[in-house]
């Protein structure tokens, strides 16, 4: 499986803040984009190894660091990215506070604190959707099923219950572009 580890580091490469998630589905390929996702501890030798990377390449700011975690043995990288991503909000409702940190340091102040949740949910849902969307038959019926079960449960890229406007907004678009394909395609 797919895991990312977020961290802030000061400008020794020394981690501030951090959190880790396991991918649980991706977004219908190989990319390691997370449509579902979970927060998990971090394993101390796996933070101590990622610190002294971080370290070891003078790394500061924000690290986005991927990992293949096989069945056995070590986990492997496979992408590093010092960017904002997609699921950052997600890290942030864990209590990892990236991007406030991370603007902290780049105008001299200090870290607020940041603390590490594990268990909490993640979802892009579009994604989600599209993969699920993807598949025929029982087991379609069951990821869009599955998709949805998550809606309530989950953090969001884009959905926020406590602000739903932006939301239905793009719902709303959405809505009026595939009716216009819909009713496009009834004229004809």
């Amino acid at each position: 499986h797919v895991e990312t580890f977020v961290a802030i580091t000061d400008s020794a490469g020394k981690i501030l803040s951090r959190h880790l998630q396991r991918t649980t589905r991706e977004f219908g390929s190989e990319s390691g984009i997370s449509a579902r996702a979970i927060s998990v501890s971090v394993p101390s030798d796996f933070g101590e190894n990622v610190q002294t990377l971080l370290a070891d390449i003078n790394w500061y700011g924000l690290a986005s660091i991927q990992f293949i975690k096989p069945i056995e043995g070590a986990p492997v990288l496979i992408d590093f990215n010092g960017r904002m991503y997609g699921s950052l909000v997600f890290a942030n409702a864990c209590g990892m506070r990236a991007m406030e940190n991370w603007a902290r340091l780049a105008t001299g102040g200090e870290p607020a604190p940041s603390k590490e949740i594990v268990g909490l949910r993640y979802q892009a849902l579009e994604g989600d959707l599209r993969r699920a969307s993807k598949l025929r038959g029982a087991e379609r019926i069951a990821e869009l099923a599955g998709c949805l079960t998550n809606v309530g449960r989950s953090v969001h890229a884009i959905l926020n219950w406590s602000d739903i406007v932006p939301t239905l907004a793009y719902l709303w678009r959405r809505s009026l572009r595939l009716f216009g394909k819909g009713m496009r395609s009834y004229e004809r």
